[in-house]
């Protein structure tokens, strides 16, 4: 797969991604939707920037694979750490676009990997835990995400398989201890910051 690979610099960067960066969840649909891709494996050119992804209640936390600097097998769970920088790659993010508005979310230190709701094809009650799991092509709903914008910077992210459901930090209106399980919940509203996510460049 040729995914690209970049080294987090912000030289040379198209001024495409730049322009995508300030908004890349929220634009989504108009900039990826056009980027339709019919086989399983998303063309490199359907790939966004890397990002880390930070919910609103917890600004200095990142949305990280769990397992020390990530784990990679199937099954690893997502948590809630502190953001420690670009060289972090298990909380940097890429969005792969799948065509519709919607995208997978690939770490960067394995970008075979998916963010996936787990249970199968993926669960819909809330607490259902949110995990890495191989990418399994555009048919693959539970491991397909779309942005639905808050304020300008600040974004939920739904599943395509349950889209009246949100990327939760758990714990009541949300934990902010390191290890935090992230999971999917009801989409509560615009107050509700442990379900809204801003991105951060690298």
């Amino acid at each position: 797969m040729n995914l690209q690979k970049s080294k987090y610099s912000k030289r040379g960067r198209p001024a495409a991604w730049v322009s995508l960066i300030a908004a890349v969840l929220a634009m989504a649909a108009a900039f990826f939707g056009g980027a339709g891709v019919s086989s399983a494996e998303p063309a490199a050119s359907a790939a966004g920037p890397f990002f880390q992804l930070r919910p609103a209640h917890a600004s200095t936390k990142c949305l990280d694979v769990r397992n020390n600097d990530g784990g990679t097998a199937n099954g690893t769970p997502i948590q809630l750490f502190d953001c420690l920088g670009a060289g972090q790659t298990n909380q940097v993010w890429q969005a792969v676009a799948v065509g519709g508005g919607f995208f997978q979310l690939r770490p960067a230190h394995a970008p075979t990997k998916c963010l996936d709701v787990r249970n199968n094809n993926g669960g819909t009650a809330n607490g259902t835990p949110i995990q890495l799991f191989d990418c399994l092509g555009t048919g693959q709903a539970n491991q397909l995400w779309r942005s639905v914008q808050i304020t300008p910077i600040l974004f939920q992210l739904r599943p395509m398989h349950a889209q009246t459901k949100c990327l939760d930090v758990r714990n009541n209106d949300g934990g902010t201890a390191n290890g935090t399980p992230i999971q999917l919940f009801d989409c509560l509203g615009s107050g509700q910051t442990n379900q809204q996510w801003r991105i951060v460049t690298v």
